[in-house]
């Protein structure tokens, strides 16, 4: 799906043993921020992690999810998980643990107009601001 001025934005969501959060972290994100679309990443989870994410996709088409065969690690989860994104023709791409440390309620949209983005650079919203200047941080 598209925001305006922002084009296609995905949050990627790596799990391993998320099978009590994941469910409710992802329909919080979603009701949060309709536009969005989900990238569970499941690392083989023994809980049924990974078939919930399945069901979640059934029932929602901004929902998606990616199967790894083993436990690989949350930061391998992640790249994996951005990109499929990038490949996938995301415009934005976007970060959300699903062990509740991060609130789907917090989720804000991005401003309308960020700097141009260039390999090996980041950027970061002010601190704590809604609508706070975007810095760069080689």
């Amino acid at each position: 799906m598209s925001i305006e001025g922002l084009g296609r934005v995905v949050v990627v969501i790596p799990t391993y043993n998320e099978a009590t959060n994941l469910a409710w972290i992802v329909d919080r994100l979603r009701r949060a921020q309709p536009g969005v679309d989900v990238l569970v990443v499941d690392d083989d989870s023994p809980d049924g992690t990974g078939r919930i994410a399945d069901e979640l996709a059934a029932a929602d088409a901004q929902v998606h999810v990616l199967h790894r065969t083993a436990k690989g690690g949350l930061g391998a989860a992640y790249l994996h998980g951005f990109a499929h994104a990038l490949a996938e023709g995301y415009d934005v791409i976007g970060e959300m643990d699903a062990d509740g440390s991060h609130q789907p309620r917090a989720a804000r949209p991005a401003p309308r107009r960020a700097p141009p983005c260039r390999p090996g650079h980041r950027f970061a919203l002010g601190p704590g601001r809604l609508g706070g200047e975007l810095a760069a941080a080689a």
